[in-house]
């Protein structure tokens, strides 16, 4: 007996060795297939490559319009700025010349070039600004003296002390002109009146007209000195090569000092307006239909002689010419004021009346020739500010080109010395000039000219489209579902960055090299290396910019509507608010830093120094302008540095966003992830992370108080969790564990939170399908959702393969296919192409990679008939259905999660599908979702009925069916007179059967098992036959989905109850 005993105990040792050593090669199987599955950065990265490289292949049309559309508008700019230099390309935009062979200023009549001369003397108005002046001239400096009707008069709005009657501005008196009104003012107001007389002094006009150069009508000019007097101390000499007496001065000499000597010792004035060059005051250039520009400042204008006197003169090589030139008289009149205050005052007002009358007021300008401040002046100091008027009446966008400043100063000058030492005394102001400057020519330049906003809505046009890209993936979950098959986040980011540079390269580069081609001078002027520089700097600032936009967008259409504003905003805001501050020169330079931190005014500050340096450049015939020697001083480098430090900031930024902030890429991590190092983060083995054990003692109360209103095969499956949990190591025998995993919805709206799923706890073992059962929204696909990453359990875990879905759902996800509710395919791909992605995302390679998509294509009818080579796109419901389902099962991963996999199959393909899905089952662990009972029955080991969150029971169909129906179904069809005959032949076959069905003589019947003979039930019906008229009759087990029906409908009502 004991030899019995002793070999019996042998026997079972061996077997239970045996079964360990197959459990550990099983094992050992498992863990190569998880190793196989897990990819490089590498391979995950070259699989998306080619993946995108083949879909933008197929959307080949629309990035060419896209890299196009540069080039269009670069054309466009071009073909504008040829039409409006044409429109500048007549008379007055250049040069006045003149053909000393005909004497014609006609230059297409000259027919010998080199006999055209061209130059300021040539040259009207107009065309003055554009001459080449290597001499400028030299000529007398004057007053700005305001027009008649404009000066200064006492009327109640200016009822001020010395101002003249408003009857002298009235055109009906020729002879009477309203004085030019100088104020002043002083703390020695003895001296200052003193000086006040001295401003201007009174002169001998008859004797000023025969100075050589000037000359009354009818009369010869007086001849110019045979040797001119010594140049007055201070003044430089030179030589010259003259072409005539006149022309001495032009050519650089002093030899018409005596000339500008006499000029000097009067107080000339003028109402002309100083334009954009200086190269002759306007002034004395000849203007037909305005001959009265010159005024001569007298302390009395009583002597008619005096007021009007046509002359012609001639100094510097500029002669007044034809029309005579007309000085008039005009008197002026020094007023004194208390103190500075009153001047600003009476200044203000003056002005402040011109503008109220410009925009629809009342009150007429009142405007001053100048104003004087002798502040602390004294006999032995000389202190004085002046006020010189460069705001003229109708002006109000800043002041002009230039003003005449130099002959108030002078005068204020003289004043002094003629009242403090010798009233013959003078320091003469002798002539102002302009510097030399080279020929030009109004050549707009239109690109330049509104460059910074132009070219700014064109490099920011791929904003939109980077933005649009990434929510897109995000809002259809195809982002999503490439993580679920493998794609890190690494391999994500590196080639969708790589392909908006790639992008952004080609579209700057069209950009620049077409703008070249055309001729356009925002390119052709600035240095190129400078360019390369700032757009390749711009370009990674966009997309980096582009990521962390993105990470706020749920909705492509949201974020395209927002981005497309931006663009369109920022360059306006660029344009008119801080382009104002960018030209103004008092506005601080931090204030300039800290608005360029605000995107994308930095962008707009390197644009605008490219368009200035390019406008500047043009204008002056210039072969360069913005380069590195003057990059700096212009705060282009300053724009530069600003863009690259947001470059790296935002795409930090952007990148720790994406994995906190939860969205299409799956649930947020914890904000301090990256420090998961240091918080003691444990991946060894199966072993449980300290966060998870808190996770799950959060949920354990819950679990229990669930526990305690559940029925015996569902508190089976939580003591069996239970239990492989409590040794902190995961049996190796489960692929799929989920421990209390719970999921509340926050209330919105004032509604109250939704409890999605209560406390779920199931143990999944390999080579096994689980099926989940429940009616619409009982929180089936929620649970999906937790276990494959895509939503967060508010409390409670999973483990997929040993693995926590809390802290290592990037190792969950390389070991996982997912068939999703919805089909989540790119159009653009065929279906042979969506599964050599997927595949290679498997670490699929080479020839098994061929036959790996071959025969996952023949398992689901699509390798046949050129489907397989079709796009997406063009598939039926049922034929992406198909596809999903092989795409989640290449690669054979150990878990597979099917959302619903035969929704919108006909018979045939969903027999096959059930075919596929069973034999993928041998190798891996499935959770499945349907509302088909037939389909549940076909491929589930076991089934869980899901209502309101929760199982309700666990078992296999078998199981569910004897245990949950516990009854037979007697069918009966009777005349609908002999209903009642039928319940009494039910009530015989059993005293407890239930009526559940009664329609037009069809009843239905439940007979519990216990009370029903199957002899006896035939015995009793064929009986029954002979008294009742029995059209047809059968009994039947409860079906599956009569099981699922009464248990949702017990649930729902208990729950019901409870709310």
């Amino acid at each position: 007996m004991a030899d019995k005993e002793n070999g019996g105990s042998k026997t079972d040792g061996e077997n239970g060795a045996a079964a360990t050593e197959q459990e550990l090669q099983a094992e050992q199987e498992q863990e190569q297939r998880r190793v196989r599955l897990r990819t490089t950065l590498k391979t995950q990265a070259n699989a998306l490559l080619r993946k995108n490289v083949t879909f933008q292949k197929r959307n080949w049309g629309t990035n060419l319009c896209l890299v196009c559309m540069p080039i269009l508008m670069c054309l466009l700019l071009k073909i504008l700025e040829i039409a409006i230099n044409k429109i500048l390309s007549g008379p007055d935009y250049r040069c006045g010349c003149i053909c000393t062979a005909t004497g014609s200023n006609d230059t297409g009549a000259c027919p010998d070039p080199s006999q055209q001369m061209c130059g300021p003397q040539y040259s009207n108005n107009k065309q003055t600004a554009f001459c080449a002046v290597p001499n400028p001239y030299m000529y007398p400096a004057m007053v700005q003296v305001p027009t008649q009707y404009f000066r200064a008069v006492n009327s109640p709005q200016n009822n001020y002390a010395g101002l003249p009657d408003p009857s002298c501005r009235s055109a009906s008196e020729p002879n009477k002109s309203c004085p030019a009104i100088f104020l002043y003012t002083g703390q020695n107001q003895t001296l200052a009146n003193a000086m006040g007389t001295y401003l201007t002094s009174p002169f001998n006009l008859t004797a000023w007209q025969k100075m050589p150069g000037v000359s009354t009508p009818g009369a010869p000019a007086a001849a110019p000195p045979a040797a001119p007097p010594a140049a007055p101390p201070g003044s430089s000499g030179g030589s010259g090569s003259g072409d005539g007496s006149n022309r001495t001065m032009y050519n650089g000499t002093m030899g018409l000092a005596p000339y500008l000597y006499n000029f000097a010792s009067l107080e000339l004035g003028t109402n002309a307006s100083l334009t954009l060059t200086l190269i002759i005051d306007p002034a004395f250039t000849p203007v037909t239909d305005d001959p009265s520009k010159l005024y001569l400042l007298q302390p009395n204008c009583s002597t008619p002689a005096m007021l009007q006197k046509p002359i012609n003169f001639s100094f510097g090589g500029f002669t007044s010419g034809k029309p005579p030139m007309q000085i008039s008289c005009v008197p002026s009149s020094p007023l004194w004021r208390p103190n500075t205050a009153s001047i600003d005052t009476e200044l203000f007002n003056g002005f402040y009346q011109a503008q109220t009358a410009l925009y629809g007021g009342d009150a007429a300008s009142n405007e001053y020739a100048g104003a004087f401040d002798f502040n602390t002046t004294s006999r032995t100091l000389f202190n004085t500010t002046v006020y010189f008027n460069s705001s003229f009446r109708g002006t109000s966008q800043g002041p002009r080109s230039g003003v005449r400043f130099p002959k108030a100063m002078n005068m204020a000058t003289n004043a002094y010395i003629q009242a403090v030492f010798n009233a013959a005394a003078e320091l003469p102001l002798l002539f102002v000039k302009d510097f030399p400057k080279v020929s030009t020519q109004l050549s707009l330049d239109f690109a330049s000219l509104i460059g910074p906003l132009f070219f700014m809505w064109i490099l920011l046009l791929l904003f939109p489209v980077c933005v649009g890209y990434l929510v897109y993936e995000k809002e259809k979950n195809l982002r999503m579902m490439m993580k679920m098959h493998g794609l890190g986040d690494s391999a994500y980011w590196l080639i969708s960055y790589a392909y908006f540079f790639l992008l952004s390269f080609i579209y700057i580069l069209f950009f620049v090299l077409f703008g070249s081609l055309v001729g356009l001078k925002f390119f052709r002027i600035n240095s190129y290396a400078l360019q390369f520089i700032f757009y390749f700097v711009f370009g990674n600032w966009q997309i980096s910019f582009a990521i962390l936009v993105a990470t706020f967008f749920k909705f492509t259409k949201t974020a395209s509507v927002v981005a497309y504003l931006y663009v369109f905003g920022g360059g306006l805001l660029g344009q008119f608010l801080f382009g104002y501050f960018l030209e103004d020169p008092d506005f601080p330079a931090g204030g300039l830093f800290a608005l360029q931190l605000i995107p994308p005014f930095a962008c707009y500050r390197g644009l605008y120094e490219f368009s200035q340096s390019a406008f500047i450049g043009s204008y002056q015939a210039t072969s360069g302008s913005l380069t590195f020697s003057n990059a700096g001083s212009l705060g282009f480098w300053g724009a530069v540095g600003i863009m690259a430090v947001q470059w790296v900031i935002f795409l930090l930024l952007g990148l720790y966003l994406d994995q906190v902030v939860p969205s299409g890429g799956g649930s947020g991590k914890h904000p301090l992830f990256f420090l998961d190092g240091l918080r003691g983060r444990h991946k060894h083995g199966n072993t449980l992370s300290r966060a998870s054990r808190s996770h799950r003692a959060s949920s354990r109360a819950a679990g229990q108080v669930e526990a305690e209103k559940e029925r015996e095969d569902v508190m089976a499956e939580r003591e069996l969790v239970q239990q492989l949990l409590q040794r902190d190591q995961l049996d190796h025998g489960y692929s799929i564990v989920c421990d209390n995993m719970k999921k509340v919805y926050p209330g919105r709206d004032g509604n109250p939170p939704k409890l999605a799923v209560r406390a779920m706890s199931l143990a999944l073992a390999r080579g096994e399908c689980f099926g989940m059962l429940g009616p619409n929204g009982a929180g089936k696909t929620t649970c999906i959702h937790m276990m494959i990453g895509l939503i967060k359990p508010s409390s409670g875990t999973a483990f997929i393969e040993g693995k926590d879905i809390l802290e290592e759902m990037d190792d969950v996800y390389t070991i996982m296919g997912v068939c999703p509710q919805h089909d989540l395919l790119w159009e653009q791909l065929t279906g042979r192409e969506h599964l050599y992605f997927y595949g290679r995302l498997k670490n699929l390679h080479g020839l098994e990679l061929q036959q790996a998509v071959v025969e996952s294509l023949k398992s689901v009818n699509l390798h046949s008939g050129g489907a397989a080579d079709k796009k997406a796109g063009q598939y039926s419901g049922g034929m992406k259905r198909r596809l999903s389902v092989a795409i989640s099962l290449i690669g054979k991963p150990p878990v597979v999660y099917m959302d619903e996999p035969s929704t919108g199959l006909d018979p045939a393909s969903r027999y096959n599908l059930w075919a596929v899905v069973k034999e993928a089952k041998k190798d891996s662990a499935i959770v499945l979702t349907t509302h088909s009972m037939e389909e549940a029955e076909a491929l589930c080991d076991r089934l869980g009925i899901f209502v309101d969150g929760q199982f309700e029971c666990i078992g296999n169909p078998r199981q569910l069916t004897s245990r949950y129906g516990g009854s037979f179904v007697f069918t009966v069809t009777t005349p609908s007179e002999e209903e009642d005959a039928a319940a009494d032949l039910a009530k015989a076959l059993s005293p407890n059967a239930k009526k559940v069905y009664s329609l037009a003589g069809t009843q239905k019947f439940e007979l519990p098992t216990a009370d029903v003979n199957m002899a006896d039930v035939f015995a009793t019906v064929a009986e029954a036959k002979s008294r009742i008229s029995i059209r047809a009759w059968g009994i039947a087990n409860t079906t599956l989905e009569d099981v699922f029906i009464s248990i949702a409908k017990e649930a729902q009502g208990a729950h019901a109850a409870l709310s």
